[in-house]
């Protein structure tokens, strides 16, 4: 019926169904045929005809004018919709891990804000499984697999974590090799982790040892400074502490131990068709984001080497 409300105040701001159906690209048949119906659904004639063109009846005089402003609005959001997707115009909103932000996907994020600058960009930064329709997001970058049937996902990349030490841990350590050695030591965490879970890519033997941290927090770069400061080990991911390790503010021990990559998704709402804007953003981060974590677990096993 909107379309038809549309047609009718096309054929009265022409004049004339032939200039009208010339307007819509339809033909005059069909146009005559739409405006028919709109008067049958009325039951009253909203048009005069004549050789010299059409005028309104009072009915479609009254008819025209409670509706030409919605229909021309609602023309001119469409036309700026077919613009916006055209043009990967508007804005998007993601839900992204804290750390992986601060070190891989802002500095990303630049590039692609400058080579897209029709497009607006707002992050939550946030290690939460956060509910994608509640906070409005059209994208959520989340580690682990997703068991929500409710969510679709794409698999980014995989980013490796290491056992690291302060220099002073690291020499009593001494080079040992048996994870219960390190209980002697303080162990820092992230709020979740309760067990280090790690295989010898030497032996294969399997490694679950329970921690009882002395500090742990949902924002790493935090807990990384607070092992600096205080003391003890940590198992975390590589990319956090590449500085730290390349310094010596911090070492890595028993490299023969290693956990299991993690793997990061993108993932969104199934219900959500894509946006061409949103599904650039989700291509762009995929490709990029993934051969940075194909480049950490090389960097990685070249270092893994040198030190075994």
């Amino acid at each position: 019926m909107l379309d038809d409300l549309s047609l009718f105040v096309r054929v009265v701001q022409e004049g004339s169904f032939l200039a009208a159906a010339r307007a819509a690209e339809l033909s005059t048949a069909t146009l005559t045929r739409r405006i028919q119906n709109l008067e049958t659904r009325f039951n009253c004639q909203l048009l005069n005809r004549s050789a010299r063109g059409v005028s309104l009846t009072p009915i479609g005089q009254r008819l025209y004018e409670s509706t030409v402003a919605q229909v021309e609005s609602l023309q001119t959001e469409v036309g700026r919709l077919h613009t916006d997707t055209a043009d990967h115009r508007g804005r998007i909103r993601l839900i992204a891990p804290i750390n992986l932000t601060h070190h891989i996907v802002q500095p990303l994020l630049q590039t692609f804000l400058s080579e897209n600058p029709g497009i607006q960009l707002s992050i939550l930064l946030s290690n939460d499984v956060e509910n994608l329709a509640e906070r409005q997001a059209d994208l959520a970058l989340r580690f682990g697999n997703q068991i929500d049937s409710g969510l679709r996902q794409k698999f980014v990349g995989e980013f490796p974590s290491v056992l690291v030490a302060t220099p002073e841990v690291a020499r009593a350590l001494n080079g040992a090799a048996d994870m219960q050695a390190l209980l002697a030591y303080p162990c820092i965490a992230s709020l979740e982790e309760r067990y280090l879970v790690l295989q010898n890519r030497q032996t294969g033997a399997r490694s679950n040892l329970a921690i009882e941290p002395h500090f742990h927090c949902n924002d790493l770069d935090v807990a990384i400074a607070t092992l600096e400061s205080n003391g003890g080990f940590m198992h975390c991911p590589y990319l956090l502490v590449r500085e730290h390790l390349a310094s010596g503010r911090l070492i890595r021990i028993m490299p023969e131990w290693e956990g299991e990559n993690r793997r990061l998704y993108m993932v969104w709402n199934s219900r959500n068709l894509l946006m061409p804007r949103t599904q650039l953003l989700l291509n762009f981060l995929v490709e990029q984001v993934g051969a940075i974590g194909a480049r950490l677990a090389l960097e990685l096993e070249h270092r893994a080497d040198e030190l075994t």
